[in-house]
């Protein structure tokens, strides 16, 4: 009677008759078909969730989860479990609540971690379901789409050493592969891994750890040459050059590397000290260059 009375309101069909229904179940139904008609061409950007949502309480249908959704309350203690895990890499992470996406219809996403300049989302789901990867990239990837400055997105389950399947946004689109030409489908380029181990691999990869300079000792008291360190650079790069001419398979590549000698680190070397001294601005040595090399042309 439900469904025949939504496709009365969605398609124009005809509303079911309650006549011959008993007077229990036809008060129930009557209820029912008015929160139908006061739900009835709503915007659905507007519809609440569902565990949030009266008539769908009214209704009784069960608040819907979506694919590796966990329970409230065992999702609250992994969000804290992920939270630790993450504070452990000591690297400065701020971890809170994705307050962003809980604003955004269809962005499901629980956590938001700040390294640096990077911003990674954590969706959890339950336990053994980054199985269901085709569905788990199709919602990360709206969370790219919703929020372009999202660095990766990390799919985490709710097991005993909080497996995760880190993903960029290319890694949730159709893909050309080469050299091969192929059109696949969206796929995750890095292996499944316990969090803190996929966090601090993929941070190491794009935001680096770097040890600190070394404190130069007796820098202040030496004379600094900039023609002689020029002079110096600008040797190195031709020899370099004139090597790679012994090796060059084109003739006119092998001929033009080989021209290059003395004259050349002549001018290089003037051209640096001019700069040191403030005799050429920066359209000059552009200049100087472009005569550089068409005389060496």
């Amino acid at each position: 009677m439900v469904d025949a009375y939504i496709r009365h309101l969605v398609h124009g069909e005809e509303a079911p008759s309650l006549a011959g229904v008993e007077p229990g179940a036809r008060a129930e139904l009557e209820e029912t078909f008015t929160l139908l008609d006061a739900i009835a061409g709503i915007d659905p950007d507007l519809v609440p969730e569902a565990g949030a949502d009266p008539v769908a309480q009214s209704l009784g249908f069960e608040p819907s989860r979506g694919p590796g959704a966990v329970h409230l309350a065992q999702a609250d203690e992994v969000r804290l479990r992920i939270a630790e895990e993450i504070g452990r890499m000591q690297r400065g992470a701020l971890v809170s609540p994705d307050e962003e996406a809980a604003l955004v219809p269809g962005a499901r996403s629980d956590l938001l971690v700040r390294v640096a300049g990077v911003r990674i989302r954590v969706v959890v789901v339950g336990a053994g379901e980054l199985a269901q990867l085709e569905e788990l990239l199709a919602e990360a990837d709206r969370l790219f789409y919703r929020f372009p400055e999202t660095a990766a997105v990390a799919i985490v389950a709710a097991d005993d050493q909080l497996s995760c399947q880190l993903v960029e946004a290319q890694d949730c689109r159709p893909a050309v592969e080469v050299p091969a030409g192929v059109r696949v489908g969206p796929h995750p380029r890095r292996p499944e891994l316990p969090l803190r181990v996929a966090l601090e691999s993929y941070l190491d990869e794009i935001e680096p750890l770097w040890d600190e300079p070394e404190v130069i000792g007796d820098a202040g008291g030496e004379a600094f040459d900039v023609e002689a360190v020029a002079a110096g650079i600008a040797t190195a790069v031709v020899r370099r050059l004139a090597d790679e001419a012994s090796r060059a398979r084109i003739a006119a590549k092998r001929g033009a590397l080989t021209a290059l000698g003395d004259r050349e680190i002549a001018a290089l070397t003037r051209l640096v000290v001019d700069v040191s001294h403030g005799r050429v601005a920066a359209p000059g040595v552009g200049e100087r260059l472009a005569v550089l090399m068409g005389d060496a042309a």
